[in-house]
């Protein structure tokens, strides 16, 4: 799946999961809805990004836009950690990070 609609992002920390210590932990707005992939929350607003291929990353984004995995984290703590297990989140979607809310408007025609 992929998101249509721009959604303004926040970092709030940098984690690492098995595969790659890169990950960013973002609150996102608006969140997402229960209905992607059977999200259990209706609202989450918290999501895991990290870059879609290899060579590149979020820490820091050379390239603009950058294709992102996109994913939901399944524990209650992420902030609290600094590693996360493979069980702790699941990929939902794919995505871009954009430079500025404008470069997104005009990629994706749509600010929500």
């Amino acid at each position: 799946m992929r998101f249509n609609i721009a959604r303004a992002c926040w970092r709030i920390k940098r984690l690492a999961t098995l595969k790659r210590d890169d990950t960013l932990l973002a609150r996102i707005d608006p969140p997402l809805r229960g209905a992607i992939r059977n999200l259990e929350k209706a609202g989450q607003d918290v999501v895991l990004i990290a870059a879609k291929s290899r060579g590149q990353s979020v820490f820091p984004v050379t390239d603009w836009p950058l294709a992102v995995h996109i994913g939901i984290v399944l524990i209650s703590d992420p902030e609290m950690r600094d590693t996360l297990d493979e069980g702790d989140f699941k990929s939902v979607a794919w995505g871009e990070l954009y430079r500025t809310r404008e470069d997104a408007r005009r990629s994706v025609g749509v600010w929500l």
